[in-house]
């Protein structure tokens, strides 16, 4: 598999910020191991928060599990203006799709990202994945929901809409669905061009 950034055990009051994780199976697009462009693996503490602010994963194209940015059960992260950008619409793929995951724990803070989902396959794809309660606010989730198996959120169960995730999950209240229209996401340009 692949692991673009990894906070293993230990990991307390890490900044993962400004990077860019992009092109992890660029010659083997069928590649159907995992991927993770940033994995949390650790539990902080209240006051020594991992920070995960300000990256970009782009251009992950495989047909295995893919991950943006996923936190294990674990507690005290903060997640700020990501952007994840998954689109490939051509993939026959069975696996999950994950924009941001984050399992058991209750106490992370999502907020600010963007997270733009296109691809092909039978596997279900989902832009944010909760566990269970979290603070979640202020996200951009785009969706082809013309995809199979396409959900913006998951809460107990898949959502199609936003509506719907934001009044299982009592988060997201302030999110939107929307195409940011990215300049040039496959170079890694991916400032928006909608209002």
């Amino acid at each position: 598999g692949f692991y673009g950034l990894y906070m293993g055990s230990g990991t307390r009051n890490a900044l993962i910020d400004r990077n860019r994780v992009h092109d992890s199976y660029a010659k083997d697009t069928t590649h159907q191991s995992l991927t993770f462009a940033i994995y949390g693996n650790a539990h902080a503490v209240a006051g020594g928060e991992n920070v995960i602010t300000n990256n970009i994963v782009y251009n992950i194209k495989s047909d295995g599990i893919i991950q943006g940015i996923h936190i294990n059960n674990y507690n005290h992260y903060r997640v700020y203006k990501n952007t994840v950008y998954i689109d490939h619409p051509g993939s026959n793929s069975s696996a999950i799709t994950y924009g941001i995951q984050s399992r058991g724990a209750t106490n992370n803070d999502i907020r600010n990202n963007n997270i733009y989902i296109n691809r092909g396959g039978s596997g279900n794809k989902y832009c944010l994945y909760y566990a269970n309660a979290k603070i979640s606010n202020y996200n951009n989730l785009y969706m082809n929901l013309a995809q199979p198996a396409s959900n913006i959120g998951y809460y107990g169960t898949g959502y199609a809409t936003l509506a719907a995730f934001s009044a299982a999950s009592n988060t997201d209240a302030n999110s939107m669905t929307h195409n940011p229209g990215f300049v040039s996401p496959n170079t890694g340009y991916l400032m928006p061009t909608s209002t």
